[in-house]
């Protein structure tokens, strides 16, 4: 009767363990799937009533938080009467981005394809070693125009300027994107406003890295409270122990995505105590093995 009894409870037990890991395991699976939808960004400027236009296509590359910028891919399509029916252009066009390294002026030609382009966005209002709490900001700016042409030896450059319409996505791992259109642009000149921060996965995993840290700290300061203070023998395997923490942080350390270089928030909320811990543990151990008689095992 116990024997059943013991089975019955072992049974329900593990029925309930089972509904519990299913439970977590779809509600992880849900929160991946609305951080992905979070982290996608599109957005669509409106190209109604236009005659003759350039469609441009950006998308995020990738992000450089340390070096602080951001890499996006740029499309150029011709539109409406800028196109001449298989994708080449009606005129010449010039094109004018806010890159931060390289050129800033991109000049099309008439009767020829519109090349796509790469450029770089600087990252600002942001400090990478507050990662992964750190946000930052950037902007997008695109001006596009008829090449400048002169009607006369005296007389200046005429400067007409061509409609845009700007479609930006984004999904990148590890990031959170929000972006929005300036409400002052205006046809030919588009600004779009990105925020830029880790995506929830990066934070939670960094929090548990610095949490995992400090309960080893604990743990270790607890091996020595008892070698030190209530005399506990020392046995040859606790050197082991001590000594892989010592070299198994820095590693686990560099565990955590997209981890900046040593100096970061995570360094000195956890990294530099569970090092530190680690060589004064070493330390005191081998201090008492060499004073104590008989403390090894």
């Amino acid at each position: 009767m116990e024997e059943k009894t013991f089975r019955k409870s072992y049974l329900v037990t593990g029925i309930i363990g089972i509904i519990i890991f299913l439970v977590l395991f779809f509600t992880l699976y849900s929160q991946f799937r609305q951080e992905a939808e979070k982290r996608s960004i599109f957005v669509e400027s409106k190209a109604e009533g236009l005659k003759g236009y350039i469609e441009v296509n950006a998308s995020i590359i990738s992000i450089d938080a340390v070096r602080g910028d951001m890499t996006v891919r740029l499309d150029f399509e011709p539109q409406g009467e800028l196109n001449n029916g298989i994708g080449m252009l009606t005129e010449n066009i010039d094109v004018l981005v806010n890159n931060a390294s390289g050129k800033q002026e991109f000049n099309f030609q008439k009767n020829k394809l519109m090349n796509p382009a790469d450029i770089t966005l600087n990252l600002y209002e942001g400090i990478v070693t507050e990662y992964p709490f750190d946000k930052h900001k950037t902007e997008f700016i695109i001006y596009t125009r008829k090449s400048l042409e002169s009607t006369g030896p005296d007389e200046e450059n005429q400067e007409t300027p061509v409609e845009n319409v700007v479609n930006f996505s984004g999904y990148l791992t590890g990031y959170a994107i929000d972006a929005q259109l300036d409400p002052e642009n205006n046809g030919s000149y588009t600004v779009l406003n990105l925020n830029v921060a880790r995506a929830g996965s990066v934070k939670f995993f960094a929090v548990a890295v610095m949490a995992i840290m400090w309960i080893l700290i604990f743990m270790l300061m607890l091996v020595i409270f008892n070698i030190s203070v209530r005399g506990k023998k020392i046995e040859a395997t606790m050197f082991t122990f001590i000594s892989s923490m010592l070299f198994a942080f820095p590693a686990f350390r560099n565990m955590m995505p997209f981890a900046p270089p040593i100096g970061a928030l995570p360094d000195y909320a956890a990294f530099f105590w569970a090092e530190g811990t680690a060589a004064v543990s070493l330390v005191i151990m081998l201090l008492v093995w060499f004073f104590r008689k008989d403390s090894v095992k």
